[in-house]
C-alpha cells in the first residue's frame, strides 16, 4: 500500500502595459486620431490552494500476473482577477462618448474601463484506476489499465467593463464522468531486442473562461471550455548492437485529438482558451542512438518528425483543413559528442560538443474566413535554427570543474513567438511577437561529491 499526499499554495501578481493593443483597437479600428491613447495599464492576479491524495495497492512482483488498484482525489480553489483601463488624451474620450453605446457607461473623464473581472473557481476530481499485467510466457506480456473519473467545476463570475459580457456575472457549474484506458503488448525477442505496441486514451477536464465581448458584433467568447479527448497509438523497438556499444530506441506514433483545448484571440483580446472546433491528426517518429565509437568517444543523437494537421476547418482559430499545427516544427534533432581523456594520473578531462536543430514553424494559423473573419491571412513564421554548445570539464577525486558556453556563436535567431489578429469589416490588424534565442552564455560550475 502506498499513500501520496500533497498540498500547495500559489500566488502571482502581474502588471502589463497594454498600450499597443489599445492603439490597435481604438485608433486603427474605431477611428480615433493617432496618438489618442496615452496609456493602458493592466494588472492580473491569481491565487490558488490545491490538495491531492492518492492511494495505491499493488501486488508483489511475479512472473505470471501483477496488479494494481488505486484511488485519486484532488480539490483546487482559486481566485482570478483582471483590471484594465485605457487613458485617452483629452478630448478623445468625448469623441467616443459621442459615438454612443457601448462606450458611454464605461467612460469616466478620459479613462475607459476595459475590464474589471473577478471570478472564483473550485475544481474537484475523484477517480479510481486498475492496472493488470499478464505474462503469456517470460518474454511476452500484456499490460492493461482503465481509469474512471468524476469531475466537478464551479465558477462564480463578477464582470464589469466595455470588453466583457455583463450577462456572464453568474455561476457556471459543470460535471463530467470520463473513462480512459491503456493497453500495451511487449515482446522481448532476445536479450538485445525488445518490441512493443500500445494504445491509450486521455482527456483534460473542462474549465471556465473569461467571457470577453466583440464590441463590433456583440459576440461573446465561450464562457466555458469543454473537455478534450485524445487517442494515441505507438509502435517501438529498443535494442543494442556490437555487444552493447550501440544502443537505440525507435518509436512510431499516431494521435487523434478531438475538440482540442487551445489558446485563442477573440477580436483584439486574449482569452484563456477555446475548443478548436476541429480535430488534430498527428503522426511521426522519434529515434535515439548512443554509440561508443572508442573507449574515449561517445556519440549521442536524437531525431524526431511530427506531421500534425488540422482535420477540418476551424473558424474559431482561423485555421483551414490541412494546416500544420501552430508552434510545432516538423523536424527536430540533436547531436552530442563526448571525448574523455586523461590529463595526469589524478586528473581526467572531457570535451563535449553539442548541436541542436529545430525546423521552421508557424506561430499562427493562416486561414481566412468570410464574413465571420474578414481581412488578410497573417503569417508569423519562426525560421529554422542550429545552435552549437561547447563545454569542457576537469575531474580530480571528488572535485569537478566545468567550463561551458551555450549558443557558442551567439546566433540571434528567434526561438519561438506568437501572433494574434482581430478582424472587423474592412480592417485587418495583426501583431507578432518573437522570443529571442538565449544569447551566448559562458559560465563555470564546481561540483563536489560526498
Amino acid at each position: 500500500m502506498t499513500s501520496a499526499s500533497s498540498y500547495s499554495e500559489y500566488e502571482n501578481i502581474r502588471a502589463d502595459d497594454l498600450s499597443a493593443q489599445a492603439r490597435d483597437i481604438f485608433e486603427n479600428t474605431l477611428g480615433l486620431p493617432r496618438d489618442s491613447v496615452a496609456s493602458a495599464p493592466g494588472s492580473t492576479g491569481a491565487e490558488s490552494e490545491r490538495f491531492v491524495q492518492e492511494f495505491r495497492l499493488q501486488s508483489n512482483q511475479s512472473d505470471r500476473f501483477e496488479w494494481q488498484l488505486g484511488l485519486f482525489y484532488t480539490k483546487e480553489e482559486a481566485v482570478n482577477q483582471s483590471l484594465v483601463q485605457v487613458e485617452l488624451v483629452p478630448p478623445n474620450a468625448q469623441i467616443l462618448f459621442g459615438i454612443g453605446e457601448p462606450f458611454a457607461p464605461f467612460i469616466q473623464g478620459d479613462s475607459i474601463l476595459i475590464q474589471d473581472v473577478v471570478f472564483t473557481s473550485e475544481f474537484e476530481e475523484l477517480a479510481g484506476f486498475v492496472n493488470a499485467k499478464y505474462f503469456f510466457r517470460p518474454d511476452l506480456d500484456i499490460d492493461l489499465g482503465v481509469r474512471y473519473s468524476d469531475t466537478e467545476n464551479n465558477t462564480d463570475f463578477d464582470y464589469d467593463g466595455l470588453f466583457v459580457d455583463p450577462n456572464a456575472s453568474s455561476v457556471n457549474s459543470a460535471t463530467e464522468s470520463v473513462t480512459t484506458y491503456r493497453a500495451a503488448l511487449s515482446w522481448r525477442v532476445e536479450d538485445t531486442l525488445s518490441l512493443y505496441a500500445s494504445v491509450a486514451t486521455g482527456y483534460r477536464p473542462g474549465w471556465s473562461n473569461a467571457a470577453v465581448v466583440n464590441i463590433q458584433t456583440g459576440e461573446t467568447s465561450d464562457p466555458f471550455i469543454e473537455s478534450d479527448e485524445l487517442i494515441s497509438y505507438e509502435l517501438g523497438a529498443k535494442g543494442a548492437l556490437r555487444d552493447g556499444e550501440l544502443n537505440y530506441d525507435i518509436a512510431l506514433w499516431y494521435q487523434d485529438w478531438e475538440d482540442f483545448q487551445s489558446s485563442e484571440t477573440f477580436p483584439g483580446q486574449g482569452t484563456f482558451g477555446g475548443n478548436g472546433d476541429a480535430t488534430i491528426v498527428a503522426m511521426g517518429f522519434e529515434a535515439t542512438v548512443n554509440a561508443l565509437l572508442t573507449d574515449s568517444l561517445l556519440i549521442q543523437g536524437t531525431l524526431a518528425y511530427a506531421d500534425s494537421e488540422l482535420d477540418g476547418d476551424s473558424e474559431q482559430l482561423n485555421g483551414i483543413d490541412g494546416e500544420q499545427t501552430r508552434n510545432l516544427p516538423e523536424w527536430t534533432a540533436s547531436l552530442r559528442a563526448t571525448y574523455n581523456f586523461p590529463i595526469t594520473q589524478t586528473i581526467d578531462g572531457s570535451i563535449v560538443l553539442g548541436l541542436r536543430y529545430t525546423d521552421e514553424f508557424n506561430t499562427a494559423y493562416i486561414g481566412n474566413f468570410e464574413p465571420g473573419l474578414s481581412g488578410q491571412p497573417i503569417q508569423a513564421p519562426i525560421d529554422s535554427i542550429l545552435v552549437t554548445d561547447l563545454s569542457t570539464s576537469f575531474t580530480a577525486g571528488n572535485y569537478r570543474v566545468n567550463l561551458y558556453a551555450t549558443n557558442l556563436f551567439n546566433d540571434d535567431d528567434l526561438d519561438g513567438g506568437s501572433a494574434s489578429s482581430f478582424f472587423v469589416p474592412g480592417v485587418s490588424n495583426a501583431r507578432g511577437r518573437g522570443v529571442p534565442l538565449q544569447p551566448r552564455t559562458v559560465g563555470v560550475s564546481l561540483r563536489y561529491s560526498f
